[in-house]
């Protein structure tokens, strides 16, 4: 029966491609490895992360993850995690309340304050020992019994004894609820207690500090950890059980187990702590320290953490010191899902002829990271290992068998030189004197030309532009005093070549058309030089400039206030409407091979235009869920010419087309068997090309190369169902990309287990 739900699932699957112009998947990548609370289940780890959630399996060694999407995860920033009593996985998201994952059918099930009552949908916790439930927020709690709600709580609704509105932490003893409250303001936290015969009371006496972060019952004690230490009830006060934990340690969660009671802290001295009776002291776990945010132990006493940068004192966790973490034969082995950089802000996006993506994030009072997405999954170059000057980048550019990379934005602009990374072996060469680069061009002889900004309005730091001579490899600077002022400003955020003209976009004083000589240099003659202004013309919305881009003999122009579109030497202006760009801020714009442009506007995610047949322009609009974040920074197109990558502030977005979105003369790729078995011994083939495909690629939906082809005609074997390192891949959705005499044509591939037999 399963496999019969499968076999539909994919043929209505293969058979969704047509439709609206902007088919496709958009796939998230986020940082999975700052992880807030785990639990440890027969079947593996559920993690509860601040980029989606997150499972792993020991046996296979492999991650799964979830992102939000329409539906599934509510959220990416995830609190808490428990199991339920159904076998459902529930887990506490930041603003969007209790999303629960069915293992068995797959489905996502929503709890929000406007159907439960719950405190609110920013979720503290979820704690689950039957028969209680306790949920907590900020703005209250409940509690059920039995899946009955037994005792409600919240702010502005019910009157109770709680210390604060902010719960983090619950737990039922001794007939009674014991619930902790943030401190804040006029909130002085700590510790209430519930007791139906009595009523509220107020039981903080002895705590260590009133900013508790969870309780424990062991032994038939009540454990109370907080961030200055950890306590048991008494009865009546709590006393002191904090020997053995370092001064500086912040006790973050506690885990009663079958043989022992653990701890999990965070700050430099942190780690896991078990207690040992005997000796009424806590025991150190291994010698390593760990930034411990959560902890359990599986069924075969392995004891699992999880790392977060929550309340460590640190910016954000290295490579070495996030992710999962796992107690076996006294050692700790870390298990990492490689992600893109935790670090916020990604400002630069670039992918190079083999597909790799490129991307340079940073963030304020963090250090800059440039990660790289391939076949091998991410990899990260750092200012310590790389060779690249320590400044952040903003500008990324594929030339050849290189990486060119502008640094910006330095108040002393030799600090941010220019630098061009050799792919193979990786080695790094500083270009002195190219400065404060904030964006870059190649001319059709393969020139380069960069554009000199700095976003404070400082004239001196900004450098003009400069333009690389491919022929010679010399590089010559263009400013204000060397052209005669033919150049209006240093201040230069945009540039874009278009058959035979350069055009540059200024901060403030509009668009600047220059036709290049026989060299591919700048004239100095001022007929060469064409001005534009949202003085002058009707179409640009505003002196701002923010990008260009040129293709297809047509240039877009992004603004503060909006876009524009120039061809033939007409002008098209899109401004925010309802029916239109969804904002006014737009950081940049790539075109795609369908005659579509992206425009990423800041605050607004993407929006896609295009013509109809008529002629008339089509706006389709991509936020999240689609988007892991609406503040786009960057995009970039594919190799393929189709698909679209998203910058973002949180991290990457990228959209993978359907058969669809190519033009309508084309035609999308049949291949057989499909369904395809790979464990049935026969290649996959192609059905039907129109003409010889010249190159081609098997991708997955995220996008991952899996396997390349040479020329290729109908009928011949293309594909084994194997990744580039030789693994049969999982069943699932691919993609085939042939580059084919009609242009590149794409297919789907549906990979499945089902019998052999018959096929």
């Amino acid at each position: 029966m399963r496999a019969s739900r499968l076999w539909i699932g994919l043929v209505l699957l293969l058979g969704g491609a047509a439709g609206a112009a902007t088919s496709g998947w958009w796939v998230s990548y986020l940082d999975c490895n700052d992880i807030r609370q785990i639990v440890a289940t027969d079947e593996g780890i559920w993690c509860a992360t601040t980029g989606g959630a997150l499972f792993y399996d020991p046996r296979s060694g492999d991650f799964r993850t979830w992102n939000r999407s329409r539906d599934g995860l509510a959220s990416d920033s995830l609190t808490s995690v428990a199991i339920l009593p159904d076998g459902k996985v529930a887990f506490g998201t930041a603003a969007t309340g209790i999303s629960a994952y069915d293992p068995e059918s797959g489905l996502w099930f929503h709890y929000t304050e406007l159907v439960q009552e719950l405190g609110s949908d920013v979720i503290r916790f979820i704690r689950e020992a039957p028969p209680w439930r306790i949920i907590g927020s900020d703005g209250g709690f409940v509690a059920l019994e039995d899946e009955v709600v037994a005792t409600p709580c919240r702010e502005g609704l019910d009157l109770c004894g709680l210390t604060g509105w902010d719960v983090r932490a619950g737990i039922q003893f001794d007939g009674a609820l014991f619930l902790a409250s943030q401190p804040d303001g006029a909130e002085v936290g700590g510790v209430a207690r519930y007791r139906s015969e009595v009523g509220w009371d107020t039981v903080s006496t002895g705590l260590p500090s009133r900013e508790v972060t969870d309780f424990a019952i062991w032994d038939g004690e009540l454990y109370c950890g907080t961030v200055a230490g950890i306590a048991v009830w008494d009865g009546q006060a709590w006393q002191p059980r904090s020997d053995g934990i370092p001064d500086d340690a912040r006790v973050m969660d506690l885990y009663a187990g079958a043989d022992r009671l653990l701890a999990a802290a965070t700050w430099e001295e942190g780690g896991v702590f078990a207690w040992q009776p005997d000796a009424s002291r806590w025991a150190r776990l291994g010698t390593q320290r760990l930034y411990a945010r959560t902890v359990a132990e599986d069924g075969d006493g392995i004891v699992w953490v999880g790392t977060s940068v929550d309340r460590s004192g640190l910016a954000y966790l290295g490579s070495s010191q996030s992710g999962l973490w796992e107690f076996v034969g006294g050692q700790w082995l870390q298990h990492r899902r490689d992600a893109p950089h935790p670090v916020a802000s990604y400002r630069a996006l670039a992918v190079d002829p083999a597909g790799r993506v490129w991307a340079a994030a940073q963030g304020s009072g963090v250090s800059w990271r440039v990660v790289r997405f391939d076949e091998n999954g991410w990899s990260v170059l750092g200012s310590g290992s790389s060779g690249l000057v320590n400044q952040w980048i903003f500008d990324i550019r594929p030339v050849g068998d290189q990486i060119w990379f502008g640094h910006c934005c330095c108040p002393t602009p030799a600090e941010c030189p220019f630098d061009i990374l050799e792919l193979g072996p990786g080695e790094v060469r500083t270009v002195d004197g190219v400065l404060n680069i904030w964006d870059s061009a190649s001319a059709a002889d393969g020139d380069v030309w960069a554009a000199s900004f700095y976003e404070q309005a400082n004239e001196e730091r900004a450098a003009g532009l400069f333009h690389w001579d491919r022929t010679s490899g010399i590089w010559t600077q263009y400013d204000t005093e060397t052209t005669g002022g033919l150049l209006l400003s240093n201040r230069v955020p945009a540039v874009a070549y278009l058959e035979g003209e350069l055009w540059i976009g200024s901060d403030g004083l509009g668009l600047t058309r220059v036709t290049l000589d026989g060299q591919g240099e700048l004239p100095l003659s001022a007929e060469a030089w064409t001005y534009f202004s949202a003085d002058s013309i009707d179409g640009l919305p505003s002196n701002s400039i923010t990008v260009l881009a040129a293709g297809d003999g047509a240039l877009w122009v992004g603004t503060d206030a909006g876009a524009t579109r120039w061809s033939d030497g007409s002008w098209r202006s899109f401004l925010p409407s309802p029916y239109g760009l969804p904002g006014s801020d737009v950081k940049d714009i790539c075109l795609t091979e369908d005659g579509a442009a992206w425009i990423g506007v800041f605050g607004h995610g993407v929006t896609r235009i295009s013509q109809d047949a008529a002629g008339t322009f089509v706006f389709d609009r991509f936020g999240p869920p689609d988007l892991v974040n609406p503040d786009v920074w960057a995009l970039a197109t594919g190799i393929e010419g189709r698909d679209v990558w998203v910058a973002t502030n949180r991290g990457l977005s990228h959209f993978i087309p359907g058969a669809a979105v190519a033009a309508p003369e084309r035609d999308e790729i049949l291949v057989f068997p499909n369904p395809y078995n790979p464990a049935c011994g026969d290649p996959l083939r192609f059905a039907a090309l129109p003409g010889q495909a010249h190159s081609g690629l098997v991708v997955d939906v995220s996008g991952r190369v899996l396997a390349r082809f040479g020329e290729k005609w109908s009928g011949d074997a293309f594909w084994d169902g194997r990744d580039l390192g030789g693994e049969r891949v999982a069943p699932g959705l691919y993609l085939v990309r042939a580059a084919t005499p009609r242009g590149r044509l794409t297919g789907r591939i549906a990979v499945v287990d089902l019998p052999c037999e018959g096929w």
